[in-house]
């Protein structure tokens, strides 16, 4: 029954975890851009089409059907529970007496191909390697100039984030879409990112303990405030974000960088920084808080750019 599956589904590897989840995502995105969260039943048949599971014993009536079973006949499966239904369709599928075993032939004939061609054709690979930059001096530098003024910014955008009685779900839900309106109104997304990879590096921000984030994350002098989406969350998101954009950015000029030095990921960080305060939503936020615009409340260094200090 369940309780064997979920066995099966604790013994994964921590790498093997990352691929199933960076394919539960693609394809939680069908239709629904925004939505990395929850797969529905439809995308799942899309998975095995694409896979090639199926077969003439093996049928989308048997896919749906555990569906159904392993999701307690919910529409909306999340990522644990995917794993467990992953194990029992191989379990079904092979019909192994070992359920490690049913699922490894799943994954490595049908499922993992799958991610191969994800990771060769999108620009999810690009997100993973952003993700995983070592964040260097220059850049800590600049957020730590900046910090009380980018926490003004987060009291504005997320005060659930402060006292909330409300689910962590909810709360996560309420932060994804605000940090996406933030970025609108700071006039970052679209014209420097696309909403889709704005919310696919604010998703994983937003699920990956803080420790498990290969590249660090930015610690500021202010107390890591928050339920969900924390300061020090809001914080190392933007720097990434804008390591995505200076990436993205020099991809489409065929000048693609494997690694940008320090210097240029301060660079980066500095300019989506300039692009925000000259926007109206930065306008917005010094009205908001009652700030004069001077020296203390900028969002940039006080030298000109990070390359004359």
């Amino acid at each position: 029954g369940i309780k064997g599956v979920s066995q099966g589904h604790q013994s994964l590897s921590k790498e093997l975890r990352a691929k199933l989840k960076t394919v539960f995502q693609f394809y939680s995105t069908f239709g629904d851009r925004l939505n990395m969260t929850y797969l529905k039943s439809n995308r799942l048949h899309k998975l095995m089409v694409d896979g090639n599971v199926y077969d003439e014993h093996f049928t989308k009536k048997e896919a749906d059907i555990q569906f159904c079973y392993i999701n307690k006949n919910k529409a909306n499966m999340d990522f644990e529970t995917f794993l467990l239904l992953l194990i029992q369709l191989a379990r079904i599928k092979y019909n192994t007496p070992e359920l490690r075993e049913g699922l490894m032939l799943l994954l490595e004939n049908h499922i993992l191909p799958v991610y191969d061609v994800i990771i060769t054709k999108t620009d999810i690979q690009e997100e993973i390697e952003v993700m995983a930059i070592s964040l260097d001096e220059p850049c800590l530098e600049i957020v730590q100039s900046v910090s009380e003024v980018l926490f003004k910014v987060y009291s504005v955008y997320f005060p659930w984030e402060f006292n909330s009685s409300e689910t962590q779900l909810t709360i996560r839900n309420r932060s994804h879409s605000a940090m996406l309106s933030l970025l609108k109104e700071f006039e970052v997304c679209p014209d420097l990112v696309t909403k889709t990879a704005a919310a696919s590096l604010l998703h994983f921000m937003m699920t990956t303990p803080l420790n498990e984030l290969k590249g660090g994350y930015i610690s500021a002098d202010i107390e890591d405030i928050g339920i969900v989406f924390t300061v020090n969350r809001f914080f190392t998101y933007l720097v990434r974000l804008a390591l995505y954009i200076q990436r993205s950015s020099a991809d489409e000029e065929g000048q693609y960088i494997f690694k940008l030095t320090p210097l240029e990921n301060a660079e980066a960080l500095y300019r989506i920084l300039m692009r925000m305060q000259v926007s109206s939503g930065f306008k917005q936020i010094e009205k908001k808080t009652n700030v004069t615009h001077n020296g203390k409340t900028c969002l940039l260094y006080t030298s000109p750019s990070p390359r004359d200090s």
